[in-house]
Parts: structure tokens; sequence; C-alpha cells
């Protein structure tokens, strides 16, 4: 990660590769490799990043019932949100 971009953002406890394989089951998708290794090394995380700007990436436990929530499957079939920038934008 960009220290300097995400100074102030605080992640989570890394997690295990069966945890993202669960999810993975769940939802029916294969992450990337690049976002999976990003993954076991933080479990998500919130805080500022850059100047202004905020996000929180939720926790992997928190992608399917997120994703239920943001009622994805009927307004952006295809598409998997995993996190937010707490004020209404999905990521």
């Amino acid at each position: 990660m960009h220290e300097d971009f995400m100074e102030n953002f605080q992640t989570n406890t890394p997690i295990s590769k069966r945890d993202i394989e669960d999810v993975e089951t769940m939802l029916r998708i294969k992450f990337p490799v690049d976002y999976v290794e990003f993954r076991l090394q933080t479990n998500g995380g919130e805080g500022t990043i850059g100047e202004s700007g905020y996000l929180r990436l939720w926790k992997i436990g928190e992608i399917v019932q997120g994703n239920v929530e943001y009622s994805v499957h009927e307004f952006a079939p295809g598409l998997i949100i995993i996190g937010s920038d707490v004020g209404g934008a999905a990521y």
C-alpha cells in the first residue's frame, strides 16, 4: 500500500485464504489474484485517503450482506461491492 496516500487509513486484522474462498463460494465468483493478496494482508479498513477522500473497505464477511443491502443483484447485476465512502457511494 502507499503509506503516504493511506497514512490515516486503519486496516483490520489479516484473514485466511479460506475466509476469502468461503465468500467466493457464497457469491459464486472468483476474486482477482491481486485483490486476494491485498485481503490476505488486511481484512478491509476505514479512514481518510488522500487529501479529502474517505473509504470503508468492508471486512470480507460483510461483503455478502452489503451486496444484499445495496440490492446489487437488482441494480448492478454482475458487480460486487466491496466498500463505500459512507456517504452513499459504493465501490
